[in-house]
C-alpha cells in the first residue's frame, strides 16, 4: 500500500497550502541529486559492479508468496466483510486493517525463515545487517528527496491526461487507507493504520520485492535492470491503476538502492519515509 493521495492534491497546482513551499524545495534539492548522480556517479550504469546476493531460492518460490499473500488478504477482507456487515463503518475499516497487518506479519516471519535458509549468509546476505542502520537511513533520505519530484511529474501528468480526456470531473482513486484517515475521527482507527502503512507495509513488501522476487530475478536473468524492472511493474500493479507510473518510478529507485547498496534496510526506509509523508501531508490537509 502507498499513500499517494495527500501527494495527488500537490498535481492539482502547487502555492494552495502552507506545505507546498516545502514540496517545491525537496524537488528543486531532487533535481540537483538526480543531474549530480547522472554526471558524477555514471546514473544507471552505476549498478555495473553491485554486490551479489547468492541464494539457492527457486524461480517459483517468489510467486506463490505473492499468490499465498494476495488470497489471505483477499480472503480475510471477504469474511471480515460479511460477517461484520451490522458494525459500525469504522469498526469494519479497523478489523480490515488489522486483519491485513496480522496478515503481513506473519509473511514477514515466514519471509525471514526463508530467507535464513536459502541466502549465502543467511539473513545478511539477505540485506538485513544491523550495522548498516545509520548510513542506510541517510541514503535512504537522499534517494528519497532525488526520486519524490519524478513521483510528482507523473502524478501531474496523470492528473493531466484524465482533465484531458473526462474533463473537469476526473478525480484520481482515492487509496482506501487514506480514505480512512481522513473520514474517521477515531484514535485507536488512525494509530493502526499509521502502523499499518510506516511500518508493516515497507518491511513486508520490500522484504517480497525486492528481497525475493528481484533477487530470484537478478540470478536468473544475470542483470539486475531487467530484473529492477520486471519488480517494478510487478509492485506497481498491486496498487490502484491511476498510481501506477508514480509507483513505478520510485518502485526503479527501491530496487536501485537495494541493488547498489546490498543492503534491503535502504529501500525498507525510502519505502517508509514516502508513506509517512505522504500521511502527514494527508493530515496536514485536513
Amino acid at each position: 500500500m502507498s499513500l499517494l493521495s495527500s501527494i495527488i492534491a500537490q498535481a492539482e497546482g502547487l502555492a494552495s497550502n502552507p506545505q507546498d513551499i516545502i514540496v517545491i524545495g525537496v524537488c528543486a534539492a531532487g533535481v540537483f541529486i538526480l543531474v549530480n548522480w547522472l554526471v558524477s556517479y555514471s546514473g544507471p550504469a552505476a549498478l555495473a559492479f553491485c554486490p551479489v546476493r547468492r541464494n539457492n531460492m527457486p524461480v517459483y518460490l517468489p510467486l506463490i508468496a505473492i499468490g499465498v499473500w494476495l488470497t489471505c488478504v483477499a480472503g480475510a477482507s471477504l469474511i471480515i466483510t460479511k460477517s461484520l456487515v451490522d458494525v459500525p463503518d469504522w469498526l469494519q475499516e479497523f478489523s480490515l486493517f488489522l486483519g491485513m497487518t496480522i496478515i503481513e506479519l506473519v509473511m514477514i516471519g515466514l519471509l525471514l525463515f526463508i530467507a535464513w535458509h536459502r541466502f549465502a549468509r543467511r539473513l545478511k546476505g539477505f540485506g538485513l545487517h544491523i550495522r548498516t542502520v545509520g548510513g542506510d537511513m541517510v541514503f535512504a533520505v537522499v534517494n528519497f528527496i532525488a526520486v519524490y519530484p519524478l513521483v510528482l511529474v507523473l502524478l501531474w501528468a496523470v492528473v493531466w491526461i484524465g482533465e484531458f480526456i473526462a474533463g473537469p470531473g476526473f478525480e484520481m482513486q482515492i487509496n482506501e487507507g487514506l480514505t480512512a484517515l481522513t473520514d474517521y475521527d477515531k484514535p485507536g482507527l488512525k494509530v493502526l493504520v499509521i502502523f499499518f502503512a510506516v511500518i508493516v507495509v515497507p518491511v513486508f513488501e520490500e522484504m517480497l520485492f525486492r528481497g525475493f522476487l528481484q533477487s530470484m530475478l537478478t540470478g536468473f536473468i544475470g542483470r539486475p535492470w531487467p530484473a529492477i524492472l520486471i519488480a517494478s511493474f510487478a509492485f506497481a500493479s498491486m496498487h490502484p491503476w491511476m498510481h501506477l507510473p508514480a509507483l513505478f518510478v520510485l518502485s526503479m529507485a527501491l530496487g536501485y538502492a537495494y541493488e547498489k547498496s546490498g543492503s534491503l534496510l535502504r529501500p525498507i526506509f525510502i519505502h517508509a519515509i514516502f508513506n509517512a509523508t505522504s500521511i502527514t501531508l494527508a493530515l496536514l490537509a485536513e
